[in-house]
């Protein structure tokens, strides 16, 4: 548990849990960001997702455990909006979706927000293929923290099912 809150602090933390600056290729942008959803941002007026995590959309609700519905999207971006506040952003690119979005990773006080929203419970990984990524979701499931309160839909079976 140590180790992998260790992943999540100042310093190197984001190449730790990701590898050399030189895997993620040259495209960067860094400035202030405007929160699009729990995990897509505009930076420089790029849009931006988040590198293999996924978070509820902004319509989805979940159920707490007593059963009450809330608005889990909502939560998500705002959680994310207020960790960012005005501070920039560096998003180093790993690929482009089909959307023609950056997909990135992106940190803010060095701090891999990826990794921060699953620590929290605002999001789950997108795969299973970054097994930090997988551990600190296991984190939050067990502190309960965020999504992992109570019940919810995966996002990607949400968007499926209102297609």
């Amino acid at each position: 548990m140590r180790q992998v809150l260790a992943l999540l602090g100042r310093g190197a933390g984001a190449a730790v849990l990701l590898g050399s600056p030189a895997v993620w290729g040259a495209d960067q942008v860094t400035g202030v960001a405007r929160v699009i959803d729990g995990d897509t941002l505009a930076v420089q007026g790029v849009r931006v997702r988040l590198w293999a995590v996924d978070a509820p959309e902004t319509d989805q609700t979940c159920q707490h455990a007593s059963g009450q519905t809330w608005p889990c999207g909502r939560a998500a971006t705002e959680a994310l909006k207020e960790r960012l506040g005005d501070q920039p952003v560096t998003c180093r690119r790993r690929d482009t979706d089909q959307y023609g979005r950056m997909v990135a990773v992106c940190s803010v006080d060095d701090t891999d927000l990826g990794a921060w929203l699953l620590i929290n419970g605002w999001a789950i990984p997108y795969w299973r293929k970054v097994p930090a990524y997988s551990e600190l979701e296991r984190v939050a499931r067990s502190n309960r923290a965020g999504l992992w309160s109570g019940s919810f839909d995966r996002p990607s079976d949400w968007r499926r099912a209102r297609r």
